[in-house]
């Protein structure tokens, strides 16, 4: 009953995040001005919080949000010319090498995140599973693994560095194709598909961002700094491997793996120069950064 209820919330809070104002050419008569902003789905309930608390100090601007996959995103502005003012990443370093400089001046930093591996208490050994075991328990042939599409969204490239990482960390030389070489492997484009999989117990475990298992309530097993992506001290560590997959138009692509790194920007068609002004002059305020610790991410 815990997971069809949570489920059930989860879905009506991210059907109200990803409205994408349909009738975008009528704008309430409270509104002056229409700011459009899409996001990393990783964002939807802090950005739910800032949106509420920007509006609390200019209430003419009207807000409308629509998450998908960070890369995805960037698809949705550059080849479908998607209406966006402000677009914000999972991956800084996305917004630097593909909208920097014909579509946006420059990215900000926004926070960072941890990786940890989430579960419920239906999922296969969830009485078993520990820090030290982890890997071994997402290693069984029983056990099923949901991510999301490392082409489409940061947070599955992500998920193939921390398994990356652990073969130096421990020593475990088979550990990628044990734990990502199964036939059960479920891999979905997008995180909402990730956690309802979880949701409905179709599958035992999703390796993801600490501050969405916080906030839709998972259990998680927290990870070392040297696999968690967290830690910039660490930087030089992770920056000596990489990993490689598949893009959307069959062609491997090889990435270096780093720190986690949101970022945000403006972009240059924008039409709403001084509330987009407005909104990133907040972003860096202490109330957003207030909302970002109490949601579960770095600063």
């Amino acid at each position: 009953m815990i997971n069809v209820l949570r489920f059930f919330c989860f879905f009506i809070i991210n059907i109200c995040l990803s409205i994408s104002c349909n009738n975008r050419s009528r704008q309430n008569e409270n509104y002056s001005d229409t700011l459009y902003i899409l996001h990393a789905g990783s964002f939807s309930v802090p950005l739910q919080w800032i949106k509420d608390s920007f509006q609390n100090h200019y209430p003419y601007i009207k807000i409308c949000a629509e998450a998908c996959g960070s890369k995805q995103c960037i698809r949705n502005i550059i080849d479908l010319q998607r209406k966006c003012d402000v677009f914000i990443s999972a991956d800084k370093k996305l917004i630097d090498s593909m909208l920097v400089p014909h579509y946006a001046d420059s990215s900000y930093f926004l926070m960072s995140n941890e990786m940890v591996i989430a579960y419920n208490n239906q999922s296969k050994y969830a009485q078993n599973i520990t820090k030290k075991n982890w890997y071994q328990i997402l290693s069984k042939d029983d056990v099923c693994l949901t991510f999301s599409d490392p082409s489409s969204d940061p947070c599955g490239a992500r998920v193939l560095s921390v398994i990356t990482l652990s073969i130096d960390y421990y020593k475990e030389p088979m550990l990628y194709k044990k734990i990502l070489g199964k036939d059960n492997i479920i891999i979905r484009s997008k995180e909402v598909d990730v956690l309802t999989l979880l949701d409905l117990n179709e599958a035992d475990y999703t390796i993801i961002y600490k501050s969405v298992a916080i906030q839709h309530q998972l259990n998680y097993i927290s990870l070392p700094d040297s696999i968690n992506l967290s830690n910039f001290k660490l930087a030089d560590w992770y920056k000596q491997h990489f990993i490689q997959y598949k893009q959307s138009d069959g062609t491997i692509k090889r990435e270096r793996i780093e720190p986690i790194e949101y970022g945000y920007t403006n972009l240059k068609t924008s039409k709403h120069s001084e509330s987009v002004k407005k909104f990133l002059r907040f972003m860096r305020s202490t109330p957003v950064k207030s909302i970002l610790e109490k949601t579960g991410h770095k600063l």
